[in-house]
């Protein structure tokens, strides 16, 4: 693969929906699109059939702070663990439990925020 297919696959505003451990993976493009913020918010959508991710402050419902150093080190994986959360959300999308469900996203200037239909890929 090309060093431009790389740099453009590792551009995606993308999460995985762990269910086998109740989380969720954030890319980090999610939090280069965001700006960087030091914290994170995970809302769902009324229907349960999108989330969104968007910058909060600490101490907010489903908050999570982004280590520092996250944009930098290619090694540092952002993970968040709900239990609910994540089992609310594949059984609403009929994902298969115990499976990952990788998740592309679009980011939103309205909301100011990524958001991710829970479309599997």
């Amino acid at each position: 693969m090309s060093e431009e297919k790389k740099r453009k696959a590792s551009d995606k505003l993308k999460i995985s929906i762990l269910g086998q451990d109740h989380g969720i993976l954030i890319g980090r493009a999610v939090i280069r699109a965001l700006g960087m913020p030091s914290y994170i918010g995970i809302f769902k959508g009324t229907d349960k059939q999108s989330i969104a991710i968007a910058p909060c402050d600490a101490g907010e419902y489903l908050s999570f702070k982004v280590p520092k150093d996250y944009a930098e080190v290619n090694s540092r994986k952002f993970r968040v663990y709900s239990h609910s959360f994540t089992e609310e959300l594949i059984a609403a999308n009929g994902l298969e439990p115990g499976k990952t469900h990788k998740v592309l996203g679009t980011y939103s200037d309205k909301l100011h925020a990524v958001v991710f239909p829970l479309r599997v890929y």
